[in-house]
This record gives C-alpha cells, structure tokens and sequence, in this order.
C-alpha cells in the first residue's frame, strides 16, 4: 500500500483533531463529517489535507457500498471522500491501491440518478468520473490497472456523451478527457470497442458520431481558426479513430456518421494552423503527425464503398480546399499528389460527384490564387485535375440542360431505328432491352428474346449495378463524348486489331481507371482476359446481337473502378447505317499503309447522314 495511505498517519494530526480522525478512520459518520468541517476551518487546511488521505481511502472500502439505493450514512462518507479526492487531489502513484475502491463507488454512483450525484458529489458524475480516471491514465501502473476494468470504457464513453451534451454549461472535466483518449486504448481491443459501443448508446454509428460531433465542435467549418486547445483535442480524439479496426461494419458507421467531413474540415483547419508547436511521441510535431494520419484515414475511407458517394460527401465537405492548403503548406506531397492524379479523376464519371464540383472549384478561388500554391509540389497535379475535371462539368451541363436529349434504338436489329428515349418502351421482364413499338417487341420476342429474356434478367440481378440511373446515364454520355473525340484514334485501333484478328469479335473498351479516359480494342469472348480483368459484361447476349446488327451495333465497354474491382458496363454504339463499319473492315483488308490518313478519308466519306449513339 502507498505509504500516503497509511493509518499510522493519523498520528500526524495535531493532538486537538487526533481523536476525531481515529474514529473518522473507524468508521463514525458523525467523527467523519465533523472532521473534513474542522479541516476546512483551520488556519493552515492544505498542510492537513494530505493526513487525510487514510481516512478517506478506508471510508471507500467497498464493503461499506449499500445493498440498496438510497441516503445512507455509508453513501453520504463516500461521496465527501470522492468530493475529496476531486478537489484536493491525491498522488498519481498511489492509483493503484486507489483504484480499486474508486471504481467500486463510481460504478455505484453511476446507477444512481445525475442529480443525487450532484448532490452528494458537489459534480456530476460524468464530470466526476473524466476527472478520476483522467488524472490516474498518466501513472503507468494505475493505467494498466485501469485498463483491465471490465465495463470501465463504457461509463467513461457515457460519461463522454453526458459531458459533451451539457458542454456549453460545464466544461470542467474535458481537460481530462484529452489525456483519457490519448494514454487508454479504447478501441483496438474488440471487447474494448464493444464496451465504447454500450456507452454511446448501442451502435457504431453513435460511436462515430460522437467523435465526429466532438471534431465538428472544435472544427465548425473548413474556414475555421484552429486554437492550440482545440488542436491538442484533435490529436488525442485521433486515437480512437486509428485505434477502430478496419471491417465492413465500422466501415459502414464512419460514412453514416459524416466522419469524412469532419476530417476534412480537421485538415483545412491544421493546414493553416501557425500556433505553438504541440510535441508528440509520434514525431517533433502533433501538427505534422496529424496532417499525415488525417489525409490517410481519408484516403482509406474515399475506397469504402458505395464509392461514389464516399466521394460525393468528401467534394461537398471541402476536400479541394484541403487538398490545396496541404499544397501551400507543404504537407503530404505524395498523398495528396496520387489523391488529384489518380483518385479523384476515377469519380468525375460519376454525375453525383461531378455536378458538386464547379462550386467547389469556385469555394477555393481565395486559396488556389495564392502564390506559394503555384510554386507547390503538388500544382502541376492540380491543374491537370482541374482541366480533366473542367471538361466534364461542362459536359454534365450540357447533360443536364433542356438542349440535350437522350436518345435510343430499337433493339429488334431488323429494325434499329434511332430516336429520342421517350419513344421507345423497355421490357418489362428483363429490363434490359427497348422497343420503339410493340410490333418491333413481339417480332424480337418470336426469334430471339423469348430465348434470352430470362437469362439477362437473372444476370441484372446477379449483377445489380450500384449506381443511379442518373449516374448510368451521364457515363453513357461520356462514352458517346469520349469515342467523338478520339475517332480518328479508335478507327485506326480498330483497323490494326482486325486487320491481325480477322476472325474475332472486338469490342472497344474506354478505361476511365486511369482517371483519364484509355481507349483499347480487344476480343470478347466467355474465355477472354477481358472476362477476367472486369465484372459485369454479358458477353454471351451483346456479341452476338452485334453479329445481327449487319454493322449498326459495335460493342463499346466502361471500365470503372468498383472497390478493390473494376466493374464494367457495356454501353453499344449503335448507329443508322453501316458505311463505317463496312469502311473499317475494308481498310483492315487493304493494309495498314499511310492508315491515319485513309481513316480521315473515311470519316468525312461517312459523316454525312450517319448517326452513332451510346
């Protein structure tokens, strides 16, 4: 036992409190109250308060804990002990003889009502109990101690929550908590987590959310002003996001909560920060430290599906303004570099993502025109981005304007007439192909539908795309935009593969992995590598509706990243006539000769009166 807690200091007492504190430390109520009153009213109280320490560490023996609620004698010592220890303190090294009975108390004050626990406390409980345990974590011993409490982490997680709904009132007690989150593990253990799960009331998600509610309360606002005790709780509440272990659950409950918002303000907000320096174990700078761990844990999250909308949120939240004052700063080059190289551009296929974005160029105009982030590491990335992503925001605008219309073909290939989506019915089995009337429906449905209906309906539901119809529809017109552009380039791809694969049938393939669009030709077939590198192609229904389309149906494929895969859409071009593709397949036999130019040839031969949709 801590020599602090020793009887034989009684002794110590002047000879005229001696008698009182020896019965006091037996266990006399009326002794025990009229001693801590004679103390307080003495000359010199703080030289007695360290004598008291025995006296208040034997009226904590658990046994003394009634068996049933209510005022006692028993509960009302305890409380003046607790009161004790709140106000005049105790020596950290002696945590682990004290511990013991300090939690026996908590645990039966914490079923106690809030307001008998003011009374009896002279604090409430969750204030009462961020404070003991905050000051014990910093002993090691008492900490190891701690530690191993079954059920502590989920008073201390309640007594979190109860001190951060009343926070504006009574801040005492969150100085301790910093030191809680930072020395205790909370969450890497699964029986730890479980235990912060129960004391945030029941679920992951109110887990996160109370850390995400805590960081929003020291960050309001990407814009705003980081103070250096608003950045020593950033580092400690960083802890437990860390220490969580990284499963589809969790995942699901950091996106539910709106934690990517939070660390995105959390970075836009340590990116500007210039206050004193705070030291970490972890390196010469919590500020560095955190500015790293913040973009990771975001980055890691942005791969959490849905994707999309992991990546919508991050747009919305300010993700761009984070990524350029971690430019001007300095910070994190090689994340934020791949962030604008090579994972933002994957979402601007995404309409959801794209159409957040002009207004999110517009929100860092101020910072973007400073003139240390022209001179950063990461602006050449940033201006690629910014014209990958300018093209097709003026591309969803035009989408998305009353000038533009969604157009269709008849999937009867004896028919294949083009005309604007609302002419043409789709099936209602399958889902998967349209009709521009019911007799081009009932001639397809005798020869060929009746035979594949089910087979496309059941893998639409195998396959069941993730994505909105919107965002279906806008990829579908990124393709049509992307095969105008590059024509000339894919005619000439298309030339080369038959003109060696006479006999295979081709599909052209627009890779948007990269971010920019990469543009192949290959071979399809159930075998095929193609098969294999990407989910969702029904091969077996498109190659050989394009053998009946006579040359009015090529088979074009979006290669999307999907998770830690890359899902697939096909997406044909269909078109009015076939001189072009006849075209192509005459080159391919001709030779590949002078071809750039035989391929101009053949697109200002055609372009008259040929119409090509995706």
């Amino acid at each position: 036992m801590h020599e602090s807690l020793s009887l034989e200091r009684i002794q110590e007492f002047p000879p005229a409190l001696r008698d009182v504190a020896i019965s006091a430390a037996r266990g006399l109520p009326g002794d025990y109250f009229l001693l801590h009153r004679s103390i307080d009213e003495a000359e010199s109280p703080e030289e007695l308060y360290p004598l008291c320490l025995p006296i208040v560490f034997a009226a904590l023996d658990p046994v003394r804990i009634p068996r049933e609620d209510g005022p006692s004698a028993a509960t009302a010592m305890a409380a003046i002990s607790l009161r004790f220890l709140w106000t005049r303190g105790f020596p950290v090294n002696a945590g682990v003889d004290i511990w013991p009975r300090l939690w026996s108390w908590l645990l039966f004050m914490h079923q106690l009502p809030n307001h008998y626990c003011v009374a009896l406390i002279g604090a409430d409980i969750s204030t009462s109990v961020l404070m003991f345990v905050g000051r014990l974590v910093c002993d090691p011993a008492s900490l190891s101690l701690i530690s191993r409490t079954v059920g502590m982490r989920a008073i201390l997680v309640r007594a979190w929550r109860l001190k951060f709904e009343h926070l504006e009132e009574d801040a005492s007690g969150m100085p301790h908590l910093e030191a809680i989150l930072r020395n205790l593990d909370l969450t890497k253990d699964p029986a730890h987590l479980q235990e912060c799960v129960e004391g945030a009331g029941g679920s992951l998600h109110n887990f996160f959310g109370l850390i995400t509610e805590f960081i929003n309360f020291l960050v309001p606002t990407t814009r705003s002003t980081l103070s250096t005790r608003a950045h020593y709780f950033l580092d400690a509440i960083f802890y437990p996001i860390n220490g969580t272990p990284d499963n589809e659950e969790v995942r699901r409950a950091r996106h539910g909560a709106g934690l990517a918002t939070s660390l995105i303000r959390m970075m836009c907000a340590l990116a500007r920060y210039s206050g004193p320096r705070i030291p970490t174990h972890m390196g010469p700078s919590a500020t560095e430290d955190l500015l790293g761990a913040a973009v990771l844990k975001l980055a890691v999250m942005l791969k959490d599906p849905p994707q999309e909308k992991a990546f919508q949120e991050a747009v919305f939240a300010g993700i761009l303004r984070a990524i350029v004052l971690y430019g001007i700063r300095g910070a994190e080059v090689e994340i934020t570099t791949e962030l604008l190289k090579y994972t933002l551009p994957l979402f601007t296929v995404h309409y959801s993502v794209i159409s957040e974005m002009e207004s999110a160029f517009q929100d860092v105009t101020d910072v973007a025109a400073d003139p240390l982030f022209a001179k950063s590491a990461i602006f050449e990335a940033w201006v690629a981005f910014r014209d990958l992503a300018g093209t097709r925001i003026a591309l969803a605008k035009f989408w998305a304007s009353e000038i533009y219309i969604s157009r269709n073909a008849c999937d009867n290939m004896e028919c294949g007439i083009i005309g604007p989506k609302t002419e043409f019915t789709r099936c209602g089995h399958c889902h998967t192909v349209f009709y521009c009337s019911r007799k081009c429906q009932r001639a397809d449905w005798k020869y060929v539908h009746r035979t594949n209906c089910g087979s496309l309906r059941s893998f639409g539901l195998r396959y069941r795309d993730t994505l909105s119809s919107q965002n279906i529809s806008f990829m579908k017109a990124l393709v049509q935009s992307d095969y105008q552009k590059n024509k000339e380039e894919i005619l000439r791809k298309q030339v080369t593969f038959i003109r060696n694969n006479p006999d295979l049938p081709i599909v052209t393939v627009f890779d948007y992995g990269a971010g920019r669009v990469r543009i192949t030709v290959e071979t399809i077939y159930p075998a095929s590598s193609l098969m294999t590198n990407y989910i969702g192609i029904n091969c077996v229904e498109y190659v050989p509706r394009a053998v009946r389309s006579g040359g009015r149906m090529e088979l074009h494929l979006a290669a999307v990243p999907t998770g830690t895969s890359r899902r697939a859409r096909m997406f044909p071009m269909r078109s009015n006539n076939s001189s072009l593709h006849d075209g192509v397949r005459r080159l391919a036999a001709e030779g590949t000769e002078d071809l750039a130019r035989r391929v101009q040839i053949l697109i200002a031969k055609t372009r008259d009166g040929l119409v090509q949709i995706h």
